[in-house]
């Protein structure tokens, strides 16, 4: 019976590591998008995380875009030498301006556009229907399990290029959510309580 509480003890001391919540960094602001001149370039400093989970699981990212004629806009996020293109022109083939429609994310809601690996939709490009002020979670064009086991510590640019003139934007919203890679003392300590309730 001891040694079963003693398990127990062992498994509670381990489930706040292992069970981590998302955590999240979120920029706002008005960053106007250079009109077929070059990227725009939104950057968040992701801090050292007070209780050593440094390494990511899984990120997903989220923005909200005010822009007429979102097939201008390619949107790169880049990390440690890594860049993921997670939004390519929507639409455009080479010919062409691409999705005519506006916006990316709801600039008058304040809901955001989320690049997530696990989305059920997307990417948002061809053949995807082009809406106005689209919401909710897609997949993107790359995926930003790219950056999985990567620290997250340092500096996360999110950059937006504009390649055609006539239409004009600014970036609202861009947003970093985590799920942390669990610490290995959890990970130690419950591998020990699988070891104990076999010799049981």
């Amino acid at each position: 019976m001891k040694k079963f509480v003693g398990i127990l003890g062992l498994a509670a001391l381990a489930a706040p590591a292992l069970a981590q919540p998302q955590k999240n960094f979120l920029w706002t602001g008005s960053l106007a998008i250079a009109d077929n001149d070059g990227p725009s370039t939104v950057t968040i400093t992701v801090p050292a995380d007070p209780g050593g989970l440094n390494t990511v699981g899984d990120v997903n990212v989220d923005t909200i875009i005010a822009h007429t004629w979102q097939g201008d806009m390619n949107i790169v996020v880049s990390h440690g030498g890594t860049s993921v293109n997670v939004y390519n022109r929507p639409g455009f083939a080479g010919t062409g301006f691409g999705f005519s429609t506006d916006n990316v994310g709801n600039p008058t809601t304040g809901v955001a556009f989320v690049w997530d690996d696990e989305a059920t939709q997307g990417p948002y490009d061809t053949p995807v229907v082009a809406i106005n002020n689209p919401v909710g979670n897609w997949r993107p064009e790359s995926p930003l399990s790219a950056f999985d086991g990567m620290d997250k510590r340092g500096d996360w640019t999110f950059t937006v290029t504009d390649h055609a003139a006539g239409d004009v934007g600014t970036i609202r919203q861009f947003s970093l959510a985590f799920t942390n890679v669990p610490e290995p003392a959890a990970l130690a300590l419950l591998a020990l309580g699988g070891m104990l309730l076999r010799r049981r």
